[in-house]
C-alpha cells in the first residue's frame, strides 16, 4: 500500500496540492472532479464507494421514461414528422 508511515509526509504534501487544484475554477471541471474522487478515496481508507441502490433505481426509471414512457413529461418533446420541403404541397 502506498499510504504508509514513511511516505505519509510526501503524500500529505501531494494531497494538499491536489485539494488546492480541485478548488481551482480555472481547471477543467472533469479534472477537478477526478482530483476530488482521489481525495475522497484516500479519506475513506482507499475503499471504493458503493452505489446507493435507491439512486440506481431512480436513474433506471428516468431512463425508461426517456426511452418510451409517454404522458409523464420527463423526456424531450416529440418532434413528429419533419415539415414539408418548400414548394411541396398545396399553395
Amino acid at each position: 500500500l502506498i499510504d504508509h508511515a514513511r511516505a505519509k509526509s510526501h503524500l500529505d504534501e501531494y494531497f494538499t496540492r491536489m485539494k488546492s487544484m480541485a478548488n481551482n475554477e480555472k481547471l477543467a471541471i472533469r479534472m477537478r472532479f477526478m482530483l476530488q474522487e482521489v481525495i475522497d478515496l484516500r479519506r475513506g481508507g482507499w475503499k471504493q464507494r458503493v452505489a446507493d441502490p435507491a439512486v440506481k433505481m431512480q436513474q433506471q426509471q428516468q431512463a425508461q421514461m426517456g426511452k418510451g414512457g409517454k404522458g409523464k413529461g420527463g423526456g424531450p418533446p416529440s418532434r413528429g414528422a419533419p415539415p414539408p420541403a418548400r414548394g411541396a404541397g398545396p399553395p
